[in-house]
């Protein structure tokens, strides 16, 4: 049964949101520790600058190709089995990570890690809707969002801490720890999403794109603007993301200590975004947050990529933070709550899938951007394009969209 009737007063009385909200930690966590871990292990053993890609692409590439089936998966089948068997999935290519080197059983491990990943992420978007009803979904997303912010800090810091002390294997058996638990948590969840079994057949089309979550994305002109302005907007800020530790370490001249304080300015952005992003309790509102959020992280990497000292620049990145994670934190209630109850899961899918291409192209564009501009014309460049894309999409949706009116139809198949 869902959670639709709930007020909005019942936040944190709603039992699921407590189990939820834990496991998606348990979840980022266990990704942060072991990307951590692994990274360590490849630079230590000898696997230089193509070990480290064929690393970072084996993290990237199974959400990327598996959003259609990901999707199709997530609205046809029982939500509690899908987040099981992935969690299950996850300990199960943690043990082996635990037990194998930089070989290449160590790739198959992780790919298997990412795609039980794939799979789960899709399926608690769309179960959160259910579990905390219409009304309190953006006040669920942004406390959500803010908790993993948190998460990645202190991910990263558990992991440093524990693999200094007991060596580089210790961060993966807290993530199997992690992944075992969050199977555990999926399986106390009691909103349930079944699924369609009886929905359209799965084509190579929407296997391999998502055909179907892009198809409903497209026929509503609100989410598709969003769409179209997170796309490009990911795409400069994870190239501007490739180039921070050259801007503070480099352009600089600062330490490593100021480098970590710059991280933690943005980490306290990203805090203050997602609880600025949780007062908006309209859709017109949140809208306006989230075009207006790319806008504001535009002007913030212009500001780091001119900033003379280490003051402006961690102010700068405070901004970063704030600007991206309050208009994450809006652009996703929007996509969910426009979007029928059944399509939930393939949107989700595809909305995700589009942004992880955008950040593995990045990775790229970030090197060759480092190469010709450098690290302050490459933030300028990256925030302009993020200005230019939001005024576009501003002006855009005032042409579009109607979202002042609460019972908009959502998008159906």
């Amino acid at each position: 049964m869902g959670a639709r009737s709930r007020g909005r007063g019942a936040l944190w009385h709603i039992r699921d949101l407590r189990v939820i909200l834990p496991a998606r930690v348990l979840s980022y966590t266990g990704d942060t520790l072991t990307l951590f871990a692994l990274t360590l292990r490849v630079h230590d053993e000898g696997g230089g600058a193509s070990g480290m890609a064929l690393l970072l692409a084996a993290f990237a590439l199974p959400m990327a190709l598996t959003v259609g089936i990901a999707g199709h998966v997530a609205d046809r089948s029982d939500s509690r089995r899908i987040l099981v068997c992935a969690s299950l999935v996850q300990a199960a290519a943690l043990a082996g990570l635990v037990l194998t080197g930089t070989g290449p059983q160590m790739y198959v491990f992780v790919i298997a890690l990412q795609l039980g990943q794939s799979f789960a992420n899709p399926t608690w978007a769309a179960l959160l809707p259910r579990a905390v009803g219409e009304h309190n979904l953006g006040r669920a997303t942004a406390v959500q969002q803010g908790a993993l912010a948190v998460t990645g800090v202190i991910g990263a810091a558990v992991a440093g801490v524990t693999a200094g002390h007991f060596g580089h294997d210790a961060p993966l058996w807290i993530a199997l720890g992690a992944f075992v638990a969050l199977a555990a948590a999926a399986a106390a969840v009691r909103t349930r999403r079944h699924g369609d079994p009886h929905g359209a057949p799965l084509t190579l089309a929407a296997q391999v794109w998502s055909a179907a979550g892009f198809r409903v994305l497209h026929a509503d002109p609100v989410s598709w603007t969003l769409l179209s302005s997170m796309v490009p907007f990911v795409l400069a800020l994870e190239t501007a993301n490739v180039l921070e530790v050259f801007l503070v370490r480099d352009s600089l001249d600062a330490s490593t200590t100021v480098f970590g304080l710059v991280q933690a300015a943005s980490a306290a952005g990203t805090v203050a975004g997602a609880a600025w992003a949780s007062t908006m309790r309209t859709e017109r509102s949140r809208v306006r947050l989230a075009i207006g959020g790319v806008a504001g992280a535009g002007a913030s990497m212009l500001v780091a990529g001119a900033a003379p000292d280490e003051v402006v620049l961690a102010l700068a990145f405070a901004g970063i933070g704030l600007f991206v994670m309050a208009s994450t934190v809006c652009l996703w209630p929007v996509l969910l709550t426009r979007t029928v109850e059944a399509d939930r899961g393939k949107v989700s899918a595809a909305a995700n899938g589009a942004s992880r291409l955008a950040s593995m192209v990045a990775l790229g564009l970030g090197a060759l951007a480092g190469g010709y501009l450098g690290p302050r014309w490459s933030f300028a460049v990256a925030g302009l394009t993020a200005i230019v894309v939001a005024a576009r999409s501003w002006h855009h949706l005032k042409v579009v969209m109607l979202v002042d009116a609460p019972d908009h139809a959502p998008t159906g198949r």
